[in-house]
């Protein structure tokens, strides 16, 4: 199995160590805005769910985060009864149906 190379053009100046260098610390700015993105995302995410867990708890129910066939279902249980959910929007809505 051959394998080709691409080959520089004629003048050009090959990539050097400082290239090299420039360019991880580049992936690794993207990766640390990425990484601070998501970590934002997943702490509304749990402000969301944990103020929808505590207004529930006050009208006598309990929310929990279940893995339901491979997929985060939400719970909503209640003495003999549960719902199952499948985001947080369908929670909030299930509570202002209970009367929040």
């Amino acid at each position: 199995m051959a394998v080709e190379h691409e080959e520089a053009p004629v003048g050009a100046a090959a990539p050097g160590p400082d290239d090299a260098a420039q360019a991880v610390s580049n992936h690794h700015g993207r990766v640390k805005a990425d990484s601070a993105m998501l970590r934002a995302e997943v702490d509304r995410h749990d402000k969301r769910f944990a103020t929808l867990r505590a207004e529930l708890a006050r009208r006598g129910y309990q929310l929990y985060i279940v893995n339901i066939n491979g997929a985060a279902t939400y719970l909503i249980a209640r003495w003999d009864r549960s719902r199952e959910l499948s985001d947080l929007t369908a929670v909030e809505m299930f509570l202002r149906q209970i009367g929040a």
